[in-house]
């Protein structure tokens, strides 16, 4: 691809595994909720270096956490780079909330805020239109390509786990505790694991859903169906509210229009509850919150449309975040058993 058609992003080299597992499928949601993108904070070492080099050890955060390096920098792709692993990076790392006394500590990287982040600002995505739907569907047809996921993820995968380590450790941040107040510093070991750990079961859902969605294709249509009963709530809710605020209501009118509300709702209901139904027995067990289900699903039903191969890039997608997970889970533990004795 053309350098001119680049954004231009700080040279870096923080990887990821979380870039195609929940970036590539999740950040271009059509420009749902979008919010403004944000350059990355942390720069890795330069150019050419293999893997983490130099001494984990900070004046705020002394913590030696050198033997846990061992990945080897990947060859950037063309068109997925290193900015934006960097920035899935930063994102974790941010929405971590440490404990604070007796309350315990939360992650806030959800779906609906990867999106919220990256949904307009393709950030390190490289791109030939300047157009930015057009871009989004640029970037999309590349991602979603047979085989695209599982290559771009073995690429990055076991370099993201140790940056991503890295950053936590060096690298300040302006924390927001699990008990509100605000602090800048670097996270601790304890907290590092306790983030990945927490993160992991998210991943592991997220995973469920777009299996569900792969093998039951059809649960994209019903969701259209979904949106279409909801968008007739929202009508007939309208003609309600405009009644109901006439000085003199009139009784059967307003009869009716409370009816015909009623009834909308209803259908609207019903259709969610046989969907989430749907998935959950798809799921067994492994399914997100009903609100992240149909926002996950939706996202699916835009990406399907026109493409039904794409259900293979689903699967894909669903057997990276499983793996993610796992290596969540394995780099919490290793954390864990490489703490010096007297910590």
């Amino acid at each position: 691809m053309p350098e001119k058609s680049k954004k231009l992003f700080p040279t870096v080299t923080v990887i990821l595994a979380v870039a195609l597992a929940a970036g590539a499928l999740l950040l271009f949601r059509g420009g749902e909720e979008p919010g403004p993108a944000t350059e990355s904070s942390f720069h890795g070492p330069a150019q050419g270096a293999g893997a983490p080099a130099g001494n984990a050890t900070t004046a705020e955060n002394p913590e030696d956490l050198s033997p846990l390096r061992g990945a080897s920098r990947p060859q950037e792709d063309a068109v997925v780079t290193l900015a934006f692993v960097d920035a899935l990076t930063d994102f974790l790392v941010q929405r971590y909330h440490p404990a604070e006394g007796a309350t315990r500590s939360t992650s806030s990287a959800t779906v609906k805020a990867l999106n919220q982040r990256f949904g307009r600002g393709l950030d390190g995505l490289a791109h030939q239109d300047a157009d930015e739907g057009a871009a989004r569907t640029e970037i999309l047809n590349y991602a979603l390509a047979s085989g695209m996921i599982g290559k771009l993820y073995g690429l990055y995968a076991d370099w993201f786990m140790e940056a991503l380590v890295q950053r936590a450790v060096e690298a300040p941040t302006d924390l927001t505790l699990a008990g509100g107040r605000q602090e800048r510093r670097a996270l601790t070991r304890a907290e590092i694991a306790d983030l990945l750990r927490l993160n992991a079961p998210r991943v592991e859902t997220l995973a469920g859903t777009f299996r569900a969605v792969a093998t039951h294709p059809e649960l994209a249509k019903d969701l259209e169906r979904y949106l279409d009963s909801a968008r007739k709530a929202a009508t007939a809710n309208d003609r309600f509210q405009e009644i109901v605020s006439r000085e003199t209501p009139p009784e059967k009118e307003l009869r009716k229009a409370g009816d015909r509300l009623k009834k909308a709702i209803a259908a609207r209901e019903q259709i969610r509850a046989d969907i989430l139904d749907r998935l959950r027995a798809s799921c067994q067990g492994r399914c997100e919150e009903d609100g992240d289900s149909l926002y996950t699903v939706q996202w699916c039903a835009r990406r399907l449309a026109g493409h039904p191969e794409r259900t293979d890039a689903l699967a894909a997608a669903a057997d990276v975040l499983d793996d993610l997970a796992a290596r969540f889970r394995a780099k919490a533990a290793e954390l864990e058993s490489a703490a010096p004795s007297n910590s």
